[in-house]
C-alpha cells in the first residue's frame, strides 16, 4: 500500500520547522491514518504538497535574509565598514582657515562633521584663525580671502597632500575618501563651480611641491593687484592666475579684453563675464601635467547642495554653502535645510561609532540617477548662459 512515511509526517502535531528538510515520499508498511490506507496515492500527494510548502518557506525565508542585506548596506553604520577595510597609507591634512573664533557659530554643523569625519578617517585637520598674530610676518594681508591661501602654505609642508576647504562645507556622505580625487600628476586640483562657469576657489587638493606653493603665494599676492572694479576678490583673482600660468600663449589682444572686463566690471553679471573671457582662452583644456587639473562639473569632491534642495545621493561626499544664518532662508542665496536628525554629538566621532552622528532624513536622500539627471539638466542651462554670454563678449572685438 503506498502510503506517506513518518518522517514526512508526524500524526502527533502540524507544526513543521520551515527548515526541515523535505521527506521523502514512499510505500511503507506503517500506516498513519484511515485516510492514507483507503487513499494511498492521497496521502503521497499531501506528502509531497508539504514538501513544496517547504521549499517555497524556506525560499522565501532567504529572500528576506538578501533583501534585509541589503537594506542593512544603506545604513549610516554601512560606511565605517568599507571605509575601515580600505588600506590608506597616504599623509592627508584638511586645512580650513575661519576669520576668527568668534566666527565659528555660523559655521557650526559644516565644522561638526568635517571634525567628525577626519577623526574616524583618520585625517589631520588644521582649523586656523586668519586674525592671530602669528601669520602677520609672513601673511602680512588684510583681506582674509587671499591671507588664507598664503597661510595655507605655511601648512602644506606637513603633508603630501592637504584638501583646502571652505568653512561652510560640511560632508553630506562620509562614505568617502580624499584619496579618491587625488592625480598625482599634477599639483593643484580644483573643480568647476556648478551654478555657473568660473573655477571654484572655496576648495582645492594641493600637493607638496615647489610649484604648488609658487602658485598659492602668486594667488595671495593679487590682493595688491586687483583693479579698482568689483572684482570678486580671490574669486575673480584665480582666473587671471590660471591664465597667466596655463595659457601665456594667449594673443595679446585677447588677454587685453579680459583685463578690461575684469577692470570695468560693476557687478556679478560684469564679472561673470571676465570669467567667461577666462574660460575661453583657456579652452577645453583640463589638464595641464605637473602644474594644475580641474575637475569637470558634478565630477569633484563637493558641489553647492541648494542646487538639488538638499537632496543628495551616494556619490555626493560634500555640500558647500552650510552657512547657519541661510538655513530655511528661502530669501537668501542658496539656502539650504538640515539634512539630518539631531546635531552631531563630537564625544561620538570615534572610528568604532562616529558613522552614527550621519543620522539623514529620508526625505532628503535619494538616488545616483535622480541627482545626475537634475544636475545635467542644471548643467545645460549653465552651458547655453556661457555661450550666450560669450557671444556677447566677442562683439567687442568688431
Amino acid at each position: 500500500m503506498n502510503t506517506c512515511d513518518f518522517s514526512c509526517f508526524d500524526v502527533r502535531t502540524s507544526v513543521v520547522s520551515p527548515l526541515r528538510a523535505p521527506a521523502v515520499c514512499s510505500p511503507s508498511r506503517h500506516s498513519v491514518g484511515r485516510f492514507e490506507m483507503k487513499h494511498p496515492d492521497r496521502g503521497v500527494r499531501k506528502c509531497l504538497r508539504r514538501n513544496l510548502f517547504l521549499l517555497y518557506t524556506s525560499i522565501i525565508v532567504v529572500a528576506i535574509l538578501f533583501i534585509f542585506i541589503a537594506a542593512s548596506s544603506l545604513s549610516v553604520h554601512q560606511p565605517q565598514q568599507i571605509l575601515l577595510q580600505r588600506v590608506w597609507r597616504r599623509n592627508i591634512g584638511i586645512f580650513i582657515a575661519i576669520d576668527n573664533y568668534a566666527s565659528l557659530p555660523e559655521y557650526r554643523t559644516a565644522l561638526d562633521s568635517v571634525t567628525c569625519y577626519a577623526k574616524i578617517a583618520n585625517y589631520s585637520l588644521e582649523i586656523v584663525y586668519l586674525n592671530e598674530s602669528k601669520y602677520d610676518e609672513l601673511c602680512p594681508h588684510k583681506d582674509p580671502m587671499f591671507k588664507r591661501h598664503c597661510v595655507a602654505v605655511q601648512y602644506l609642508s606637513k603633508y603630501e597632500w592637504m584638501l583646502f576647504l571652505d568653512a561652510d562645507i560640511g560632508v553630506i556622505n562620509p562614505n568617502h575618501r580624499i584619496e579618491e580625487w587625488i592625480d598625482d600628476r599634477v599639483s593643484i586640483i580644483f573643480y568647476d563651480r556648478f551654478f555657473n562657469w568660473e573655477v571654484a576657489s572655496g576648495s582645492y587638493l594641493v600637493k607638496n611641491t615647489d610649484y604648488a606653493k609658487d602658485f598659492l603665494k602668486g594667488w595671495a599676492s593679487y590682493e595688491w593687484k586687483l583693479p579698482h572694479s568689483f572684482h570678486g576678490t580671490d574669486n575673480g583673482a584665480i582666473h587671471t592666475v590660471l591664465l597667466n600660468e596655463l595659457a601665456p600663449y594667449a594673443q595679446v589682444e585677447e588677454s587685453q579684453l579680459c583685463h578690461k572686463l575684469w577692470n570695468q566690471s560693476r557687478s556679478f553679471g560684469d564679472l561673470f563675464a571676465f570669467e567667461a573671457c577666462i574660460r575661453f582662452l583657456l579652452g577645453a583644456q583640463r589638464f595641464w601635467p605637473g602644474k594644475v587639473k580641474i575637475v569637470p562639473k558634478g565630477k569633484g569632491w563637493a558641489r553647492d547642495g541648494w542646487l538639488t534642495s538638499t537632496k543628495w545621493s551616494s556619490n555626493d561626499f560634500m555640500f558647500h554653502g552650510w552657512q547657519e544664518r541661510r538655513e530655511n532662508d528661502n530669501n537668501a542665496f542658496g539656502p539650504w535645510m538640515m539634512p539630518f536628525v539631531d546635531s552631531f554629538n563630537m564625544s561620538r566621532c570615534s572610528q568604532k561609532d562616529g558613522y552614527s552622528n550621519w543620522k539623514w532624513l529620508p526625505q532628503f536622500r535619494t538616488t545616483d540617477e535622480n541627482i545626475a539627471e537634475l544636475l545635467v539638466n542644471y548643467a545645460r542651462t549653465v552651458n547655453r548662459q556661457f555661450w550666450a554670454k560669450t557671444g556677447q563678449i566677442a562683439k567687442q572685438f568688431s
